[in-house]
């Protein structure tokens, strides 16, 4: 049966699923996986009211206090391990010391924010996500690093890592990209030789793919009722019709055509066009991967840090079948979610010039490279490129991708609830594409913005 995930059983679990989506948990994330985003005000999370109590080494070396969700004393964890290194590196070469303060990937945000409201930052420098600056501005978390950019050398960086650290709502920088994480459109040469430039071509080149392989579909994409689904599917096109989610001052943006158009195109690939399972909007992302890597879809939107996952583990990928290419859009490339993990200097930081030493000494071309073979993502440096590492395909589509067409998140204030509140309309009018679907956006950025901003 052509629908390998069966539709019924989702509609009938729809309500229910809606209302307790909640983030992925784990120790670590994973390279694939999206930094995660908690609601700050959640009971789940702890009391970050009182700093734990810092062990200060003997002597008289300066103490950096970094929170981060890797264990130092894993030597089971790879990524743990290769961390340490850099971190170690540091202070053999500036005599620094680093304390880490081991906080679960999923709740470094809330306790950036929660401590530095207390008025008691838990570290001097933080690991936090990139999409989410927004957030952290709002709550007077973060310090402003332009002076301190002001000594790098700024013409080195990728545009991209200095646009998404960048509010939008005053201009200044508030974090300094890790490593930066962009979205493509990977495919099967076997199943679409020709891989489509514009949305229109996804539609006339799809249908030529199922005319051709009726057993197989052309275009997978993650839609589902996580809100990862707007960051890295609904986004681009969005952003690609010249549309927006939210003003710059936070406020819902979704009531427009341009965001109707977006939604209903990603319907019609499904319901008008069948060119896309039904499960898109149903199943976990690994389902959509699963069926790319299994040659039964032609094409999906995934990011860089899959290239492992697709070119070097899988069968096809070993066989040279899967490329890499930007995601259709309006009469051209789509903007990409692009984003990554990001050091911040809390507002309330005991030590923000050791907390940007450290930052500094990580982004140099070196260390972004060492950092960026084993986390996943790609350099902030533009020199790092020249490393034999990246020299060779795919990287320098990756590359030109995220320079030509990156696209950081727009600016949540309610970064998690703006999202699946938007995305509510996005899966009930794909379920019923009989509504009024500009009704539903009317009706839902109304409510938010009276929610949270009246």
């Amino acid at each position: 049966m052509k629908k390998w995930i069966s539709l019924l059983p989702a509609i009938i679990l729809y309500s229910g699923v809606l209302v307790g989506c909640e983030a992925q948990t784990s120790d670590s994330p994973s390279a694939a996986e999206q930094p995660a985003i908690i609601i700050v005000d959640s009971e789940a999370v702890p009391d970050y009211s009182t700093p734990p109590e810092v062990v200060v080494p003997d002597g008289d070396a300066e103490v950096l206090i970094f929170a981060h969700y890797y264990d130092p004393d894993n030597t089971e964890d790879s990524y743990a391990v290769n961390f340490k290194k850099i971190t170690d590196q540091f202070i053999a070469e500036t005599g620094v010391q680093v304390e880490v303060e081991v906080v679960p990937w999923n709740q470094l945000d809330a306790k950036l924010i929660i401590t530095n409201q207390a008025g008691e930052p838990g570290a001097d420098l933080f690991y936090c996500s990139s999409h989410k600056m927004a957030s952290f501005v709002h709550a007077g978390a973060l310090l402003p690093l332009d002076d301190y950019f002001a000594h790098e050398d700024i013409n080195d960086y990728n545009p991209l890592a200095i646009r998404a650290v960048t509010f939008p709502g005053d201009g200044k920088m508030y974090q300094a990209l890790a490593s930066i994480h962009s979205r493509g459109l990977w495919y099967n040469t076997d199943l679409m030789p020709v891989p489509p430039k514009t949305m229109d071509e996804m539609i006339t080149i799809g249908q030529q793919v199922v005319k051709e392989h009726p057993d197989k579909y052309a275009f997978g994409f993650f839609a589902n009722n996580h809100y990862g689904s707007i960051e890295v599917t609904v986004g681009p096109f969005i952003w690609a019709m010249g549309g927006k989610i939210v003003n710059i001052d936070g406020t819902a943006a979704w009531d427009t055509p341009q965001i109707a158009e977006a939604i209903k195109f990603l319907s019609d690939c499904v319901n008008v066009y069948k060119i896309s399972p039904e499960s898109v909007f149903l199943g976990e992302f690994s389902d959509i991967e699963d069926a790319f890597l299994a040659g039964n879809v032609a094409s999906i939107i995934n990011g860089t840090y899959m290239i492992s996952s697709f070119l070097k583990e899988s069968e096809l990928g070993q066989a040279g079948k899967l490329k890499f290419v930007p995601i259709p859009g309006n009469g051209g490339p789509a903007p990409n979610f692009s984003n990554g993990w990001a050091f911040g200097i809390p507002t309330l930081s005991r030590q923000p010039d050791l907390a940007w030493s450290y930052i500094s000494f990580f982004q140099r071309p070196e260390i972004q490279v060492q950092h960026a073979l084993f986390e996943g993502g790609m350099p902030t440096r533009m020199s790092s490129y020249d490393d034999p590492a990246f020299l060779d395909p795919p990287f320098p589509d990756f590359v030109e991708n995220m320079v030509a067409n990156g696209h950081p998140m727009d600016p949540l204030i309610y970064y998690q609830e703006g999202l699946e509140a938007f995305n509510l309309v996005n899966i009930g009018f794909v379920l019923d594409p009989t509504q009024d679907l500009m009704q539903m956006l009317n009706d839902s950025a109304e409510e938010y913005n009276n929610r949270f901003f009246n």
